[in-house]
């Protein structure tokens, strides 16, 4: 307002043209001192924020250098060198994507310094961005042909060899060159979310889920937001029954992205499987055999091709019905079991019930099977056993005597004893059926006398 007045007003006669000159000058003195004074200041913080920046990353306080650097960055967003001092950060902190963007500003800014070119060059052969890499060592090669870092171009050529080699072998399907192209660019491109991403697919195709597991989680070290690499490591989890680790890799991405349709369908078809196996685990544990059975075979229908759970469960299903007495329910199970995957546990499981039902000869056949896929002192017992039950089975039966299996218990054979003994007492049927009863109490009676003692 001073100075409008002073331009303005007052009236003309009070000032001469030269006077109304003279003050003009003055103030624009003014202004510009005002405004040099305001460089150095500005020039000085800039200066001194940079420092402290400069100790914090020397003393490793990462952190609170990153966050001073982008001060600087922000003052003085044409000086080159701030964005590499920033790099430093973000490379020891292994934020390669971040790294890159800084070395990228700062040759944007300028394209001839050299020492951001070598880093750019190194970390993108480090991801696995050869093709970037060997035009960055060739731009350096311009520059100072005889650098000493240029003996890295040969890898970068070797690198980008594999991926050309992988890539094609990619094309004809064939699973195990992709596989051992790209883990010959990994002893190169260590740090490459997108090589460890490829080779786990190979692995996948090649039936290795557990190979597949270990590259996902490389990955989603280098990116943990990388949904695609979630979405595998979870299948690849729920394929070797890892149902629990499946379903947080899947929960996870969905925090990220709730309506990714690969984990939202994968979350709800493991969730329908856990859900009626836990339901079925409590009707067993309260002895409700046939319910705990019918839960675990919806379980299996969700997905019957789901072997690596579907076998153990059958083996469930098989006691179940065993606990329940439903024996020949049991001996399907069993058998179902084997015809997924055979296993020990599944032949032992099957001549035990097969026991039960007075197969011996089959019960032999199942436990040998048994010992044979694992020769453990359990079921060469079991074998023994199964054995020595055949040969005795050609002579008298007095299981079946009494009408019992011969897994029976000595409580259940003495109440078979006791029904028995009032239904064919002597004294207790009709005359012309004496000569019959007196038979088979006689048998009753024996069988029980001996399996006591056996007891």
């Amino acid at each position: 307002k001073a100075v409008r007045r002073a331009f303005l007003g007052p009236p003309a006669v009070l000032w001469s043209g030269r006077a109304r000159v003279m003050w003009l000058l003055g103030l624009l003195s003014s202004v510009l001192l005002a405004w040099a004074r305001a460089e150095k200041k500005s020039d000085l913080s800039v200066g001194k924020i940079r420092s402290s920046a400069d100790l914090a990353f020397t003393k490793g306080e990462l952190e609170e250098a990153l966050r001073l650097y982008s001060q600087v960055i922000d003052l003085e967003p044409q000086n080159e060198r701030n964005y590499y001092k920033r790099f430093r950060v973000y490379h020891r902190q292994r934020k390669l994507t971040e790294a890159l963007r800084d070395l990228s500003r700062a040759l944007e800014i300028k394209p001839e310094y050299k020492t951001c070119l070598v880093h750019r060059a190194k970390v993108l052969l480090a991801v696995g961005r050869c093709e970037e890499s060997i035009r960055d060592f060739r731009q350096l090669q311009k520059l100072e042909p005889e650098h000493k870092d240029l003996a890295d171009l040969p890898r970068a050529q070797t690198c980008n060899a594999h991926l050309t080699a992988a890539s094609n072998a990619w094309k004809a399907q064939s699973w195990a060159q992709v596989r051992d192209s790209l883990t010959a660019a990994l002893q190169i491109a260590d740090s490459s979310a997108a090589i460890h991403f490829d080779r786990g697919v190979a692995y996948d195709f090649l039936g290795e889920p557990f190979e597949a597991i270990a590259d996902f989680g490389k990955v989603l070290k280098l990116q943990s937001d990388n949904l695609d690499a979630l979405e595998r490591r979870g299948l690849a989890y729920f394929r070797v029954g890892e149902h629990d680790q499946a379903l947080n890799h899947f929960k996870e991405a969905l925090r990220m992205d709730p309506e990714h349709p690969g984990c939202k369908k994968a979350h709800k078809h493991v969730r329908t499987i856990l859900k009626n196996d836990e339901k079925a685990r409590k009707a067993l544990a309260s002895r409700n055999y046939v319910e705990a059975v019918a839960k675990w075979r919806a379980a299996i229908a969700t997905d019957p091709g789901h072997a690596v759970y579907v076998a153990p469960t059958l083996l469930e299903i098989s006691k179940a019905c065993t606990s329940a007495q439903l024996l020949e329910d049991a001996e399907i199970a069993a058998q179902e079991s084997i015809n997924v995957r055979e296993t020990a546990e599944a032949f032992a499981q099957l001549g035990a019930v097969q026991a039960g039902l007075g197969k011996w000869e089959e019960a032999v056949r199942s436990r040998r099977r048994a010992f044979e896929l694992d020769g453990s002192r359990e079921y060469r017992e079991a074998l023994r056993r199964a054995e020595i039950a055949l040969e005795q089975s050609k002579k008298r039966d007095y299981h079946k005597d009494l009408g019992v299996p011969r897994t029976a218990t000595q409580q259940e054979i003495k109440k078979a004893y006791r029904d028995a003994a009032l239904k064919w007492h002597p004294d207790k049927v009709a005359e012309e059926d004496r000569e019959r009863a007196e038979e088979e109490f006689a048998k009753i009676s024996t069988a029980y006398e001996v399996l006591r003692m056996k007891g």
